[in-house]
């Protein structure tokens, strides 16, 4: 592929530098072009342009997170620092990867710890000290249950009847391999979720911000998520004449690593409500909160039996294991009951 072609493929979103030859690798035009799209796509480029400020600054507008990729004399340099910090994700690369004189350069500390207070950690130790006396980077593990879930909005005139029912629950995927696709949602549940959270435990009922029980163990006794605040809620009361399913089921065993930078690790966790249990995001990296964030590390233990949930535009809650039989007859009876249905 010649120059001209590569950048009005480049441009066009067809082409990546990844896959050009030594050539087009070494052509700043072209590398200008493809980090101006990609800032990642640096790492791609010819060492000589790792080293070309002008490609590292136009990659940098990009992708903070770029950094990485340039050449180590740029790392040391203060105007490519602080435009990483700029823009990359909360400046967590961009410290990272600076060169070590420049994290123990104190206007460029307090410029990263504009964009997120736990970037700190990547100071050095003595401005660690200098800027806050308190912090403090620890790690310790969790364990605990992850919900699974996927929330589905069904009109109840698409089932008020003993054929639409059935049609609506059919397994008709025209060939495909899922185990439990239903006709109606148009996809298999069972086979994958678009939400997950942590089972945080109970949410008190005389207070919603507090938690009534935590299930959820951690190893560093001394932090306290008793704190909540409800942000959502999960598989809530539906519109009139909608049905709200919510497909969901429990991971066991899983595991999170979870990393403090306050002494004080009283901390307030944003959940989503379940019935009465508060659910967590499973991954709260720095996005979360400036004082601790965790991820999901793995899982040892097994899926719990898949759950659907129904709740009716009066309230009425129903839950059925994955049978469709089951579903089926649960939910008709209770229309029928509700004067929503034609036998």
């Amino acid at each position: 592929m010649d120059k001209k072609e590569a950048l009005k493929q480049i441009k066009a979103g067809d082409f990546s530098l990844a896959d050009a030859n030594e050539k087009l690798k070494a052509d700043k035009d072209v590398v200008l072009v493809a980090v101006k799209q990609y800032g990642s796509a640096l790492q791609y480029a010819d060492d000589q342009l790792k080293a070309d400020k002008d490609v590292v600054l136009e990659a940098l507008k990009e992708s903070g997170d770029a950094l990485e990729y340039a050449d180590d004399k740029l790392k040391t340099d203060k105007e490519i620092v602080l435009l990483a910090i700029k823009n990359s994700w909360y400046g967590n690369s961009a410290l990272q990867y600076a060169d070590k004189k420049l994290r123990a350069d104190k206007k460029i500390i307090l410029e990263a710890i504009k964009e997120h207070h736990s970037l700190l950690r990547y100071a050095d130790e003595s401005l660690q000290k200098e800027i806050d006396p308190t912090f403090l980077y620890s790690e310790s593990n969790m364990t605990g249950l992850e919900l699974n879930y996927w929330e589905f909005s069904i009109n109840e005139k698409d089932i008020n009847s003993v054929q639409k029912i059935k049609d609506f629950f059919s397994d008709d995927n025209r060939g495909g391999a899922e185990d439990f696709y239903i006709k109606g949602l148009g996809c298999d549940p069972t086979n994958d979720s678009d939400e997950t959270g942590l089972l945080l435990g109970t949410i008190s009922k005389n207070d919603k911000n507090k938690l009534a029980s935590l299930d959820l163990s951690i190893d560093d006794e001394d932090v306290d998520f008793s704190n909540i605040k409800i942000d959502y809620n999960i598989g809530q009361k539906p519109g009139k004449g909608k049905i709200n399913l919510t497909f969901y089921y429990y991971m066991k065993d899983s595991y999170f690593k979870l990393k403090t930078y306050k002494k004080n690790k009283k901390f307030c966790l944003s959940v989503g409500s379940f019935e009465n249990l508060a659910i967590a995001p499973s991954d709260a990296s720095d996005e979360e909160t400036q004082e601790f964030e965790y991820a999901l590390q793995g899982n040892d233990g097994g899926e719990s039996m898949y759950k659907f949930r129904f709740v009716f535009d009066d309230g009425k809650i129903i839950e059925c294991d994955s049978d469709r039989n089951e579903l089926i007859e649960s939910i008709s009876k209770y229309l029928i009951s509700k004067g929503a249905f034609n036998k």
